[in-house]
Protein backbone atom coordinates (compact mmCIF):
# COMPACT_ATOMS: atom_id res chain seq x y z
CA UNK A 1 0.00 0.00 0.00
CA UNK A 2 1.50 3.40 -0.93
CA UNK A 3 2.67 5.68 1.91
CA UNK A 4 0.68 8.84 2.42
CA UNK A 5 1.29 11.99 4.47
CA UNK A 6 -0.43 12.60 7.81
CA UNK A 7 -1.38 16.20 7.03
CA UNK A 8 -4.82 17.37 8.15
CA UNK A 9 -7.69 17.55 5.70
CA UNK A 10 -10.51 20.09 5.87
CA UNK A 11 -13.77 18.59 4.65
CA UNK A 12 -16.09 20.41 2.28
CA UNK A 13 -19.87 20.22 2.01
CA UNK A 14 -20.87 16.66 2.73
CA UNK A 15 -23.91 14.52 3.29
CA UNK A 16 -24.68 13.06 6.65
CA UNK A 17 -23.91 9.37 7.01
CA UNK A 18 -26.71 7.07 5.91
CA UNK A 19 -27.61 3.79 7.50
CA UNK A 20 -26.00 1.02 5.49
CA UNK A 21 -28.28 -1.71 4.15
CA UNK A 22 -27.72 -5.23 5.43
CA UNK A 23 -25.75 -6.36 2.38
CA UNK A 24 -23.50 -3.32 2.40
CA UNK A 25 -22.88 -3.71 6.14
CA UNK A 26 -21.89 -7.32 5.55
CA UNK A 27 -19.52 -6.27 2.79
CA UNK A 28 -17.89 -3.75 5.11
CA UNK A 29 -16.96 -6.48 7.58
CA UNK A 30 -13.56 -7.00 6.01
CA UNK A 31 -9.91 -6.97 6.97
CA UNK A 32 -9.44 -3.31 6.03
CA UNK A 33 -12.02 -1.83 8.40
CA UNK A 34 -9.82 -1.71 11.51
CA UNK A 35 -6.87 -0.32 9.54
CA UNK A 36 -8.88 2.64 8.32
CA UNK A 37 -9.83 3.76 11.83
CA UNK A 38 -6.20 4.65 12.53
CA UNK A 39 -5.77 6.86 9.44
CA UNK A 40 -6.26 10.60 9.18
CA UNK A 41 -8.89 12.21 6.99
CA UNK A 42 -6.17 13.13 4.53
CA UNK A 43 -4.96 9.52 4.30
CA UNK A 44 -8.49 8.25 3.80
CA UNK A 45 -9.15 10.77 1.04
CA UNK A 46 -5.82 9.91 -0.56
CA UNK A 47 -6.81 6.24 -0.71
CA UNK A 48 -10.20 7.13 -2.18
CA UNK A 49 -8.81 9.48 -4.80
CA UNK A 50 -6.12 6.96 -5.80
CA UNK A 51 -8.53 4.04 -5.81
CA UNK A 52 -6.90 2.25 -8.74
CA UNK A 53 -3.86 1.53 -6.53
CA UNK A 54 -5.88 -0.23 -3.82
CA UNK A 55 -8.22 -3.17 -3.41
CA UNK A 56 -11.90 -2.32 -3.76
CA UNK A 57 -12.48 -3.46 -0.18
CA UNK A 58 -9.82 -1.04 1.08
CA UNK A 59 -11.40 1.87 -0.78
CA UNK A 60 -14.84 0.93 0.53
CA UNK A 61 -13.51 0.77 4.08
CA UNK A 62 -11.90 4.20 3.65
CA UNK A 63 -15.17 5.65 2.32
CA UNK A 64 -17.17 4.24 5.21
CA UNK A 65 -14.73 5.50 7.82
CA UNK A 66 -14.71 8.96 6.26
CA UNK A 67 -18.50 8.88 6.10
CA UNK A 68 -18.66 8.23 9.84
CA UNK A 69 -16.42 11.19 10.55
CA UNK A 70 -17.49 13.92 8.15
CA UNK A 71 -20.03 12.58 5.69
CA UNK A 72 -19.39 12.09 1.97
CA UNK A 73 -19.49 14.38 -1.01
CA UNK A 74 -21.81 13.55 -3.92
CA UNK A 75 -18.98 12.02 -5.94
CA UNK A 76 -17.77 9.92 -3.03
CA UNK A 77 -21.30 8.74 -2.24
CA UNK A 78 -21.74 7.60 -5.83
CA UNK A 79 -18.32 5.94 -5.76
CA UNK A 80 -19.25 4.06 -2.60
CA UNK A 81 -22.46 2.78 -4.15
CA UNK A 82 -20.61 1.66 -7.28
CA UNK A 83 -17.95 -0.19 -5.27
CA UNK A 84 -20.58 -1.88 -3.11
CA UNK A 85 -22.37 -3.08 -6.25
CA UNK A 86 -19.15 -4.42 -7.80
CA UNK A 87 -18.16 -6.27 -4.62
CA UNK A 88 -21.63 -7.78 -4.32
CA UNK A 89 -21.57 -8.91 -7.97
CA UNK A 90 -18.16 -10.54 -7.44
CA UNK A 91 -19.43 -12.24 -4.28
CA UNK A 92 -22.45 -13.63 -6.13
CA UNK A 93 -20.22 -14.89 -8.94
CA UNK A 94 -18.01 -16.70 -6.44
CA UNK A 95 -21.06 -18.24 -4.78
CA UNK A 96 -22.36 -19.35 -8.17
CA UNK A 97 -19.05 -21.05 -8.98
CA UNK A 98 -19.00 -22.74 -5.57
CA UNK A 99 -22.53 -24.06 -6.03
CA UNK A 100 -21.68 -25.25 -9.53
CA UNK A 101 -18.63 -27.11 -8.23
CA UNK A 102 -20.48 -28.75 -5.33
CA UNK A 103 -20.51 -32.49 -5.78
CA UNK A 104 -17.95 -32.48 -8.59
CA UNK A 105 -14.95 -34.79 -8.14
CA UNK A 106 -11.47 -33.38 -7.63
CA UNK A 107 -9.11 -34.75 -10.27
CA UNK A 108 -5.55 -34.11 -11.38
CA UNK A 109 -5.66 -32.36 -14.73
CA UNK A 110 -4.64 -33.88 -18.04
CA UNK A 111 -1.98 -31.19 -18.34
CA UNK A 112 -0.36 -32.19 -15.06
CA UNK A 113 -0.38 -35.87 -15.94
CA UNK A 114 1.11 -35.14 -19.35
CA UNK A 115 3.89 -32.90 -17.98
CA UNK A 116 4.88 -35.34 -15.23
CA UNK A 117 4.88 -38.27 -17.62
CA UNK A 118 6.77 -36.41 -20.32
CA UNK A 119 9.50 -35.02 -18.07
CA UNK A 120 10.00 -38.20 -16.03
CA UNK A 121 8.33 -41.24 -17.53
CA UNK A 122 4.73 -42.11 -18.45
CA UNK A 123 4.63 -44.55 -15.53
CA UNK A 124 4.76 -41.55 -13.15
CA UNK A 125 1.87 -39.95 -14.98
CA UNK A 126 0.06 -43.26 -14.58
CA UNK A 127 0.19 -42.81 -10.80
CA UNK A 128 -1.73 -39.54 -10.98
CA UNK A 129 -4.14 -40.98 -13.53
CA UNK A 130 -4.78 -44.00 -11.30
CA UNK A 131 -5.48 -41.66 -8.37
CA UNK A 132 -8.14 -39.98 -10.49
CA UNK A 133 -9.72 -43.33 -11.23
CA UNK A 134 -9.63 -44.20 -7.53
CA UNK A 135 -11.49 -41.01 -6.65
CA UNK A 136 -14.08 -41.89 -9.30
CA UNK A 137 -14.37 -45.39 -7.79
CA UNK A 138 -13.26 -46.99 -11.07
CA UNK A 139 -11.33 -49.89 -9.55
CA UNK A 140 -11.44 -52.14 -12.62
CA UNK A 141 -10.19 -49.31 -14.80
CA UNK A 142 -7.21 -48.83 -12.49
CA UNK A 143 -6.12 -52.42 -13.08
CA UNK A 144 -6.54 -52.06 -16.83
CA UNK A 145 -4.61 -48.79 -16.86
CA UNK A 146 -1.71 -50.26 -14.88
CA UNK A 147 -1.54 -53.31 -17.14
CA UNK A 148 -1.63 -51.19 -20.32
CA UNK A 149 1.02 -48.76 -19.12
CA UNK A 150 3.29 -51.51 -17.72
CA UNK A 151 3.07 -53.21 -21.12
CA UNK A 152 3.98 -49.93 -22.78
CA UNK A 153 6.88 -49.45 -20.35
CA UNK A 154 8.27 -52.88 -21.28
CA UNK A 155 7.97 -52.03 -24.97
CA UNK A 156 9.62 -48.66 -24.36
CA UNK A 157 12.56 -50.18 -22.48
CA UNK A 158 12.97 -52.87 -25.14
CA UNK A 159 13.12 -50.29 -27.92
CA UNK A 160 15.62 -48.18 -26.00
CA UNK A 161 17.86 -51.19 -25.30
CA UNK A 162 17.76 -52.56 -28.84
CA UNK A 163 18.42 -49.22 -30.45
CA UNK A 164 20.87 -46.53 -29.60
CA UNK A 165 19.40 -44.73 -26.60
CA UNK A 166 19.22 -41.19 -27.90
CA UNK A 167 17.45 -38.22 -26.41
CA UNK A 168 15.04 -38.10 -29.34
CA UNK A 169 13.95 -41.73 -28.90
CA UNK A 170 13.34 -41.30 -25.17
CA UNK A 171 11.47 -38.05 -25.76
CA UNK A 172 9.31 -39.54 -28.50
CA UNK A 173 8.50 -42.65 -26.46
CA UNK A 174 7.53 -40.51 -23.45
CA UNK A 175 5.36 -38.37 -25.70
CA UNK A 176 3.52 -41.40 -27.05
CA UNK A 177 3.03 -42.83 -23.57
CA UNK A 178 1.59 -39.55 -22.27
CA UNK A 179 -0.74 -39.34 -25.25
CA UNK A 180 -2.03 -42.82 -24.46
CA UNK A 181 -2.77 -41.72 -20.90
CA UNK A 182 -4.26 -38.29 -21.43
CA UNK A 183 -6.05 -38.83 -24.72
CA UNK A 184 -6.93 -42.50 -25.19
CA UNK A 185 -7.37 -43.80 -21.63
CA UNK A 186 -8.82 -40.54 -20.31
CA UNK A 187 -11.45 -40.54 -23.05
CA UNK A 188 -12.35 -44.18 -22.54
CA UNK A 189 -12.32 -44.38 -18.73
CA UNK A 190 -13.17 -40.82 -17.62
CA UNK A 191 -14.71 -39.16 -20.66
CA UNK A 192 -13.76 -36.02 -22.52
CA UNK A 193 -16.73 -34.04 -21.22
CA UNK A 194 -16.44 -35.11 -17.60
CA UNK A 195 -16.77 -32.07 -15.33
CA UNK A 196 -14.42 -31.87 -12.35
CA UNK A 197 -12.55 -29.54 -10.06
CA UNK A 198 -8.80 -29.44 -10.61
CA UNK A 199 -6.95 -31.00 -7.70
CA UNK A 200 -3.69 -29.41 -6.58
CA UNK A 201 -0.62 -31.47 -5.75
CA UNK A 202 0.09 -29.46 -2.61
Amino acid sequence: MPTVDNDGFESRSRHKPNTLPAIAQKIMDNRFTNKMTTKSNYELTNIIDRQTLFDKEAVLAALTELEKRTGLSDDHSKLKTDIQSKIEIERQEIETIKKKNEGLPELFSKQLIFIVGFLLNPIFGTIFFAMNLWDLKLRREIILTVLIMLTYLIIQLTVIQNFESTFSIVTLSNLIGCAILTELLWSVFIGRKKEFVVKKIF
